[in-house]
């Protein structure tokens, strides 16, 4: 679900637990192990930001291949020279495609992390060519391949890593293979154990380390920066601004494909005087567990955030109205057929109300949220903790 940056490392209370805290440490590790435990929102923030960092980068590539022919002239013979200068050109072409490639999709964002993959890829993969049409039996020797700057080449390959937010798993498996296809051109070159390569070697796997906990820092800034930014701080949900984005964006998917999305706004019954009855501080932790209980309800594509107060909204995307009065349902009994239990042993019940409709064709999603939330007083004014379903 896309709140899943959030609600799981809401556990203040338990965090300075011994069992808490080893939760959190187990978390905070999976945040930079995999991209697995990441919501599609913050997958979709990260691809963007990896993509619009490999666009000048690709650019700066293509600039630099062509800048360095001339000098190549003076540096290597003239049968190196047209090999290479050929190798740099098609490069060249590549990365600047690469960079045009880039520049048209930026008006359609990804949703996966695998849409900046093959862009980086791509990116990385030219250097590597360059340098293993330079190691070609009988291209250059290692005086003249340093002269030249191709030595360089597999370092800066690695160091690259450094400005994107990577995860371990994504870093571990890029680095692999760069060493892979470093070992193979060497071996192919006949100098493997050469003097030369095992110090190339020595200074790449020093340098990945490097820029492998750049990398990871990076990831944990990003990602504390983003919870900041979209998380309600009590409940680890959506904050509102980033439900109404998120919202607005599945609408305009929804109108554009033909999908339905329906909306279910939640109220707890009575929460002021729940907070007046047993303090705000049980009443804080009666809105976490709500939280916890409806995410654990929903599926990883749903939508859910706290609208304001005791007030929640969930988008439920391809899901019809009558399919979602069964989502609804399902959560009503998630609250009120089990007490929050306190740690000092108490049980406090709550109940909720809620309103289900759908965003219709033509209206904005104010629209549709409007609809729903009388629906929701609907069911207040009917009693509480019972589901209403907009009129079709």
């Amino acid at each position: 679900m896309t709140q899943g940056d959030g609600v799981d490392e809401v556990e203040t209370d338990r965090a300075s637990r011994p069992a808490g805290a080893w939760l959190a440490l187990t978390r905070a590790l999976s945040d930079f192990l995999s991209a697995r435990n990441h919501s599609a929102d913050f997958t979709s923030t990260r691809g963007r930001l990896i993509r619009e960092r490999i666009t000048p980068l690709a650019l700066v590539l293509a600039i630099g291949l062509l800048a360095w022919i001339p000098l190549e002239y003076f540096l290597v013979e003239p049968h190196q020279f047209k090999r290479l200068a050929t190798a740099r050109l098609v490069a060249a072409a590549a990365a600047f495609s690469l960079y045009l490639a880039l520049r048209r999709a930026r008006i359609r964002p990804p949703t996966r992390g695998v849409r900046w993959r093959l862009p980086l890829a791509g990116l990385l993969l030219l250097p590597g060519l360059l340098y293993a049409v330079a190691r070609l039996p009988g291209a250059m020797g290692d005086a003249e391949l340093v002269a030249s700057g191709y030595a360089f080449f597999p370092v800066i390959t690695v160091t690259v890593f450094a400005i994107f937010p990577l995860t371990l798993r994504e870093l571990a498996g890029a680095y692999a293979l760069i060493m892979a296809g470093f070992l193979a051109v060497e071996a192919t070159a006949g100098a493997l154990l050469a003097p030369a390569p095992l110090q190339l070697l020595w200074l790449m796997l020093l340098a990945a380390a490097i820029c492998a906990w750049a990398s990871a820092n990076h990831l944990r800034t990003l990602l504390q920066l983003y919870r900041q930014a979209t998380r309600d701080l009590l409940t680890g949900l959506l904050n509102r601004r980033a439900l109404g984005e998120q919202l607005e964006r599945e609408a305009r998917r929804a109108a554009r494909y033909g999908r339905p999305l329906t909306l279910i706004m939640i109220d707890l019954d009575r929460f002021k005087r729940l907070n007046d009855e047993y303090g705000h501080l049980v009443g804080d932790q009666v809105l976490r567990e709500f939280a916890r209980r409806t995410a654990a309800t929903l599926r990883d594509s749903d939508i859910l955030g706290r609208w304001g107060g005791e007030e929640f909204l969930v988008g439920l995307v391809e899901t019809g109205p009558d399919r979602a009065e069964v989502v609804a349902e399902r959560i009503r009994r998630a609250c009120a057929d089990a007490p929050l239990e306190t740690e000092d042993g108490g049980a406090v019940p709550f109940t909720v109300s809620l309103g289900v409709g759908p965003v219709r064709n033509g209206e904005s999603l104010e629209e549709a949220i409007r609809r729903v939330d009388d629906a929701l007083y609907e069911a207040k004014r009917q009693g509480r903790n019972r589901v209403t379903v907009v009129p079709a």
